[in-house]
Formats: C-alpha cells, structure tokens, sequence
C-alpha cells in the first residue's frame, strides 16, 4: 500500500513503474480507498511492490477550483482595462487562477507527501489559454502549443528540493515591472519582478522596492546563520 495525503480530490486510477535494471514492471492499484477525516488517499496493489532504488508513482486525478484561497484557487476581481477574451469572465468579474499551500493545502491541489520535513524537487507543466501568463517558482524553459485548441503547454525548470507548502503557480492576465537587487550574487544583480493584473502594476512600486530590500537583507541573515 502507498498512502498519500489528498483533500476534495478524487484519484481515478493508480499505477506504480519499478525500475529493475533491464527492465520495467508496472503494477496497477487494485484499490483506492479515501479518509475524508484524515485527509489521505490509500493505493492498495494487488502484490508485494520490490525494493527498488527507482520506482514512479502515476496518478489520474481530478481535484476542484476552490474560491476560498487555499490550494488551487480562482480569484475574481474587475479590470481596469480591456481583457483578453482568454481570461475567463462571469456575472461582472473576471478570475485569474493561484495557489495558496500554506501549510498544507498542496493536498487540495495533488496528492503529495504534504508534510513540511518531507521534500522534493517539482517540475510543473500548466496548461493555460493562449495570451495568458503562467508563473511557478521556477523560470519558463518551454512554451508549446497544447493538443487542447487554443491552450499552450508550459514547462518550468526544476525546483530545488523542498517543503509542498512553497510549490506555487498562477495563471492570468498579468503584467509586471522590475528592478534589480543592490547586492550581487555570483557576480550579477539579481532580476526582481512585481507581477499584478493587468493595469495594475504600477500600484506595486512599494511592493518592488520592499522586496528587493528583504531579498538583499535575508541573504545576509542567511549567510550568517549558515
């Protein structure tokens, strides 16, 4: 068995790759069974999973938008300016979509591991309509068009390792400004950027410049506690 923590999200099928050297085996689940009340998943496979140094979980799954800013969430707000007929418009808002996985809410968006001494790497690939902005922790790599009519396929470098609570993405009509930071860092001034909705992103030049402060600040506290 393999538990994993998951919440409002319904596992349709599961199936774990083993990796045996000179050949792969793939085992499919023969159960899957929810505790709403613990908020985990449990994925029973119907023989004895080998010890391996490399197996791959896989997952079909379908999880709901919340609107109450925790896990993967939609956001409703007016624009100032004329939107892309790709964002998204109902009853007089328009939506942009994010994440909030603090402290553990990443459970609501994919079944994970959602506990904070338990970490990983993440790579991310959003599919988002055509025009749209997709951001993650990580830069951009690649951008291809989708199967899926009018939608774009994005893919995001790797995330070094860590907690599910940082992973994050959002999707929208954004923009943004930047400046970058006083100190430097392997030799360059570091890029921040302050991304908002369209029209909006003037409003966060306080914002720019508080960040880029607390990048330049934190980096020494680091370095010190190290």
């Amino acid at each position: 068995m393999i538990t994993l923590n998951a919440k409002d999200l319904t596992i349709q099928h599961g199936e774990i790759q083993i990796d045996q050297g000179e050949s792969e085996s793939t085992i499919k689940s023969s159960d899957i069974t929810l505790d709403a009340d613990k908020e985990r998943v449990t994925l029973t496979f119907g023989q004895q999973i080998k010890q391996t140094e490399k197996a791959v979980l896989i997952l079909s799954f379908q999880g709901l938008l919340h609107g109450d800013m925790q896990g993967f969430y939609r956001a409703k707000y007016k624009s100032s300016v004329e939107a892309s007929p790709a964002v998204p418009f109902i009853d007089g808002h328009h939506y942009m979509l994010s994440t909030q996985f603090e402290p553990t809410d990443a459970r609501r968006a994919f079944p994970c591991f959602d506990e904070p001494n338990l970490k990983a790497s993440f790579q991310l690939h959003l599919e988002c309509p055509m025009g749209l902005t997709a951001l993650s922790n990580m830069p951009e790599v690649n951008r291809t068009a989708s199967e899926r009519e009018g939608h774009d396929v994005v893919t995001f470098d790797t995330t070094p390792v860590m907690s599910t609570y940082l992973c994050a993405w959002a999707i929208g009509e954004f923009e943004y400004i930047e400046a970058f930071t006083e100190k430097t860092y392997n030799g360059q001034n570091l890029p921040v950027r302050m991304y908002a909705i369209k029209g909006l992103a003037q409003k966060g030049q306080l914002a720019l410049k508080l960040a880029l402060q607390a990048l330049d600040y934190l980096s020494e506290v680091s370095l010190f506690l190290i």
